[in-house]
Formats: C-alpha cells, structure tokens, sequence
C-alpha cells in the first residue's frame, strides 16, 4: 500500500518509502529509462520493480533488423545520412548524403522512423501540433563502456544494478567455452552521462573497471583488460513525462502531409508505454494503417486539442463515499458537437485523425463507443464532406452496436464486457442517435435497421413519455434523440411524439428552464423544434438560456455520469465540462429556436 501510494502520487518523494529503497528503485528503473523515476508519468513508475532477462543483449536488436530484411524487398542503404525531409505536390521529397554525394528521391509516404531529435530536425520550419509535440519531447543521454576480459574470477552474476555510482548497470556476457573470459556491458545513464560526456575513452574504461573492483566479486587487474570500446548516445529514450504527453493525440503523429512518425516516443496508449522494441514496432504497424487504410489517415492540423471536461472520481464503499480525485479528459467525441456549433477546418481535421477505424472515442485510449462516435460522425456531417468515410462509419456503427435480437443499438461494442453490468444491452439514446445518422447518411441502405430502431424506442418509452439513459445527468437528451428520428418515420409514432411533447412542456420551469440547467433546456429546446406547435414554450426556453449567457459563453455543467464495478469495489465518475460543451449546446438550440420562431 505504501508502495502504491508512492507510485501514484503527484510528486513522489523519497521519504514515503525511506531513501535506501528509493535509491534502489530508482536504480533499477533507469535500467531500462534515461532518466529519474519522479520525472516520469505514475504509470511507469513501477518499472523500477521489473526483472530483466538479459539472453537477449547477446544479439541486441539484431533480430529485429535480420527479420525485416528478410521480409522486405526494399533497397536498404546504410552509411547515409538524411538531411531533409519536405511534402511536395501529391507526395515526400527525401534528401540525403552518402560518401559525401547528396541524393534526392521522390516518395509517396514517408515514415520517419527516428528519434524524436531528428525527426525535429528534419521537419524544421514547418509548424502544426506534430511539430509542437516533437520540440517537448525530452531524452536522456547515455554511455556505453564494453570491457573484454580475460584470466578474471569475477562471481558468476548476469547482471548488477548500482544504486549509488557513476555506472547505472553491469551486463555480464560469460564465455561458455573459456573459463574467465568474458565481455562486460557498462551503462551511464541521464545526468552521470552528462557529467562524463567528456571524459575520455580510456578514463571511461578505467572508470568500469574501478566500479567492477569496488563490488568485491572478484579483481580485474589492468592486464585482465584485452579491449575496451566506448559510445556515446545522445539519445537514448524519451523521459515520459506528463507535460510531453498530456495533450498526445494522433495529429502528434503527422508533421506534413504524407509524413508519418514512428518509434518508441510516438506510442502513448491507454497503458502509458511510449518505449521500448515493442512500442516501437506497434508504432510500426499503426504507421502502416494510417498509410494504408484510408479511413485511419492523420490530417496534419495546427488544432491543439485541450480536455474538455473534468471527472470527479468517488469510490463507493460501506463507510460511505470517498473521494479518490479528479482527472482531465474528454479530448475527442465532444469536439464533435463544437464543430457542429461552429465550422473549424484545424478541429475538423483533428477528429479525422481520431477516428479508431472510423468511430470514435471519449478520451485517447478509452476505447470506442456508438454515443462518442455520434457525435463526431454529426460534427463530420454538418461539414458537407467526408461522404466516405461516414458511410464507413456507419458501416461500422452497425456491426459494433446494433443488437439485431434487440432492434436497438448498445453503447459499447459486442466485443467489450463493460466495467460494470448496467453497461450492457442496449440504450435508447444510443439507438435514436446512431438510427438518425444511418438515415441520414445511407437510408436506403440501412432501412430496415431505421425501422428497428424506431420501434425498440417506441416499446422502450416510458408511459410518462420520457425516455431513460445510462450515461447522462439528462432528462431531455435521450428525448431529443429519440424524437428526431421518430418524428421523420411517418404518423405511426406520433403518438409517442405526442407524450415526449406533453412531458417538456410539463417540466418547463416558472423562469423558462428546464430542470434550471442550460443544457437540458438546449435539448429540450432542440426536441419541441422538432415536435412542432410550442411556440410560446421556445421562446421562454430560448428567453432563459440568454440570460445565463456570461458575455463570453455559458458556464460549464454536468455532462457524464457512470460507474466502475470490480468486484466489491465501485468507482462512480462525475464529468462536468469547463463550459464550451454547455456553449455549444446552447449555440445549437439558439440557433434552432430562432428558425423555428421566423416560421
């Protein structure tokens, strides 16, 4: 517990866990990261618990390399040096030199596979969110010192961590067939290899070899050296904080047009593992699919995209709730409603980016669902473009969520349990939302899925004439997606349109609200535009929103509410936005009221 809490906190100090243990987490850690363990995200913070198996520094990254030439057909040139990388026309100009001569080639894409340095450095001069993302990345340097030793009787360990020394780790390479013999690996990590960079070859050498005596495993004596060779590595890994990484998205992936980034710094998923061979060859295959699929293409967008929302977390327990924090998210789905309240081609650009094989989600890394993609899908329809990939998108809401046994559509995939059971099934609101996009983007198509829907929300509507939901604080939300597509479905459901019209008109405030929030009286508003015959109610409803107007925008409310179940233990989440998510809800209803009162 003690150690969790360390992990965890915001800024973790030595003397929660004594500053012996520390020093020797802190060891371990820069085994595999150039830098201090305080300086990195929480969730890697427990990378100074991991064992290492050392068979593979036998071969290094040798089978990585030997696979990719077997398996490609490429021209693989080395000894060269690229000098500049730039979009051209419908493709990538390539610059490099090679003996002194400089070469040119024309490409279609490239894939900058390269440690962020370079990648800045090829990309220099031009300016979008990849390029911003590139100059906050930070590395560690590093040093390598390799002895070849001979006639030694040094105890037979893999390897040695040093907590309180120049040299970070000892790798130790015994020979099988000679007795003695060995080549010892010596890493100098983060800032002790700032402080020797400009030692000499040889003081490093001897440096090693004082450190190995000073263990007292055994002696190496001058003449038990037959070779030493050093290197020196201006970057060896990223330092994975959280200012680099806390605006990470996949518009960091695309400095121009064509251009694609790659490597362990550019793979940030839900686990928090930008490093290492295997990110770096899952970041790989993403730059394959982004190339390759025409759907998962990064748009190159200056729109730096901010965490809309605020999640209060609140464990539920017996002694009643706890509070365990706040978190910052909601960085993708709703910017779909503001693009629906106001064009924007930089924030149009960005959710194309975000699409996960055309739908969306809430936040990077929290996986798709039909309501975050919704409302993208609608930001992205109200544009007038993108004719294919929506008609993707629906392709894929369908076979995701649509629940045929049902006739409605869930709000997570079939292929996702949830975390916690009400999760499960379907949801009217993610029924009407999802149905009223399919017609409008293919009705014929999806015809009898519409008419599916349409009447799982008949028999789902409650005798109040209301409309129940999962996710939303919201009375009003789930009426108006249900009533913008039963209201287009002919005179058969007008008698649920009806009810939905009695029950607004019956929740409508003295002042003109709705429940006193902006955002149930926008969709309320938006619903009674559809339904027709509520003149006076819009304009008290419209009356009221323009009195909450601040002079810059509306102040932010609740948006999300739900709940984790493990086991005993639930986790309850309660997000309100920090008021553009309210502004647009109120952009879009004023706008609508107005239309319908000039009629």
């Amino acid at each position: 517990l003690v150690l969790d809490h360390f992990f965890d906190s915001a800024s973790p100090q030595p003397g929660l866990i004594g500053d012996e243990v520390y020093a020797a987490l802190d060891a371990f850690f820069r085994v595999i990261h150039p830098g201090a363990l305080s300086d990195y995200v929480p969730a890697r913070r427990r990378d100074g618990l991991a064992c290492h198996n050392v068979a593979h520094y036998a071969n290094g990254n040798q089978p990585v390399i030997t696979g990719l030439v077997a398996h490609t057909a490429a021209d693989i040139r080395t000894g060269c040096r690229v000098t500049q990388v730039r979009p051209e026309n419908s493709g990538v100009s390539v610059h490099w030199l090679a003996h002194t001569a400089e070469h040119r080639a024309s490409a279609d894409w490239v894939v900058l596979a390269t440690p962020a340095p370079d990648a800045k450095r090829l990309t220099a001069g031009l300016t979008n969110v990849a390029t911003s993302f590139l100059a906050q990345v930070r590395y560690g340097k590093g040093i390598v010192v390799i002895l070849g030793l001979r006639a030694t009787a040094l105890q037979p360990f893999a390897y040695i961590v040093l907590p309180a020394s120049p040299v970070n780790t000892l790798v130790f390479h015994h020979h099988t067939q000679v007795p003695g013999e060995m080549i010892v690996t010596a890493y100098v990590v983060a800032e002790q290899a700032a402080g020797y960079w400009d030692a000499r070859d040889d003081e490093l050498a001897e440096l090693v070899r004082a450190q190995i005596n000073a263990l007292n495993i055994g002696l190496v004596a001058p003449e038990n050296v037959m070779f030493s060779d050093v290197y020196r590595w201006r970057a060896v890994g990223p330092i994975i904080t959280a200012e680099t990484y806390a605006g990470f998205s996949n518009a960091c992936l695309q400095p121009a047009e064509r251009m694609v980034l790659a490597g362990d710094y550019t793979w940030w998923d839900k686990h928090q593992m930008p490093y290492g061979t295997h990110a770096a060859i899952a970041s790989g295959k993403r730059a394959a699919e982004m190339i390759c699929a025409e759907t998962s293409r990064v748009s190159v967008t200056r729109f730096q995209p901010a965490p809309l929302a605020q999640t209060l977390v609140t464990l539920l327990t017996d002694q009643g709730p706890q509070m365990a924090g706040c978190v910052e998210d909601g960085a993708i789905a709703y910017y779909g409603l503001l693009l629906q309240a106001e064009p924007n081609i930089e924030l149009e650009r960005y959710l194309l980016g975000e699409a996960e094989d055309g739908l969306w989600s809430y936040h990077q890394g929290y996986g798709v669902t039909s309501l975050d993609s919704a409302l993208v899908m609608e930001g992205l329809l109200a544009t007038g473009r993108h004719v294919s990939l929506l008609n993707y998108s629906a392709e894929r809401l369908v076979a995701e969520f649509f629940n045929r046994d049902q006739g409605g559509l869930s709000t997570i995939p079939h292929t996702r349990s949830g975390r916690a059971l009400y999760w499960r099934g379907t949801d009217c609101p993610a029924t009407g939302y999802g149905a009223w996009l399919l017609a409008q983007i293919a009705p014929a198509r999806y015809a009898d899925t519409i008419n599916q829907c349409a009447d799982y929300l008949g028999r789902k509507q409650n005798i109040s004439g209301s409309w129940p939901g999962k996710w939303f604080p919201s009375e009003t939300i789930p009426i108006f997606y249900a009533v913008r597509l039963l209201a287009s479905q002919g005179a058969v459901y007008e008698p649920s349109c009806r009810r939905a019209r009695i029950w607004l008109w019956g929740q409508q405030r003295r002042d003109g609200s709705w429940l006193g929030s902006v955002i149930e009286s926008a969709a309320a508003i938006l619903a009674l535009c559809i339904l027709g015959d509520s003149t006076d109610v819009i304009r008290r409803g419209a009356a009221w929103i323009q009195s909450r107007h601040s002079g810059v925008g509306w102040a932010g409310e609740p948006i999300l509410q739900y709940w984790f179940e493990d086991g005993d233990k639930k986790t309850l989440y309660h997000a309100s936005d920090y008021g553009k998510i309210t502004t647009a809800w109120a952009t879009l209803a004023l706008r609508q009221a107005e239309r319908s009162l000039k009629m």
